[in-house]
C-alpha cells in the first residue's frame, strides 16, 4: 500500500511539474541586433536592416524596411551615442513610412549606433508587430 501511495504521489508531482512548465505563452517585442546572422520571420516585414558609418564628423545612418503586401509600417530611426556602450542616448530621431538614409554631425570620442523601430499594421490598422533592431556601434 505504501508503494502505491508513493508512486501515485510521484506521478502527481510529475504531472504538476509538466503542467506548470507548459504555462501560457505571451507575445513580446522582438529586439534583434542588426548584424545577427539568424534571420527572424516577421509577420509584415520581408526584410529589415540598419547601418551607420562615420566620416569626418558626419554620420550616415541607413534603415531599410521592406513591408509585405497588405501591411503598412511606420519606421523610426534614431542616431544614438554612448561613452561606454552600456547606456545610450538619442541625438536625433527621424520618422517615415519606409526606408531612409540620413546624415547628422557627430562629436568625436564617443560610440555611435543606429536604432530602428518598426511598427507594422494590417489593413484594419491593427498593430501586428513592433520590431527594434540596432546597428553595430562605431567609435569616432
Amino acid at each position: 500500500m505504501k508503494k502505491i501511495v508513493k508512486r501515485l504521489t510521484a506521478l502527481m508531482l510529475a504531472v504538476l511539474c509538466l503542467v506548470a512548465a507548459i504555462g501560457p505563452a505571451y507575445a513580446a517585442t522582438v529586439d534583434v541586433p542588426a548584424d545577427d546572422p539568424l534571420v527572424p520571420e516577421y509577420t509584415g516585414i520581408s526584410s529589415l536592416s540598419c547601418s551607420i558609418s562615420v566620416s569626418s564628423g558626419t554620420a550616415t545612418c541607413r534603415a531599410t524596411a521592406l513591408i509585405r503586401s497588405g501591411y503598412h509600417a511606420y519606421v523610426t530611426m534614431k542616431l544614438q551615442e554612448s561613452s561606454d556602450k552600456s547606456s545610450w542616448w538619442t541625438a536625433v530621431t527621424w520618422q517615415t513610412t519606409g526606408s531612409m538614409t540620413k546624415t547628422h554631425s557627430v562629436s568625436s570620442g564617443k560610440y555611435h549606433r543606429v536604432q530602428v523601430i518598426v511598427k507594422v499594421y494590417n489593413s484594419d490598422n491593427t498593430l501586428v508587430e513592433t520590431v527594434t533592431i540596432n546597428s553595430s556601434s562605431t567609435y569616432y
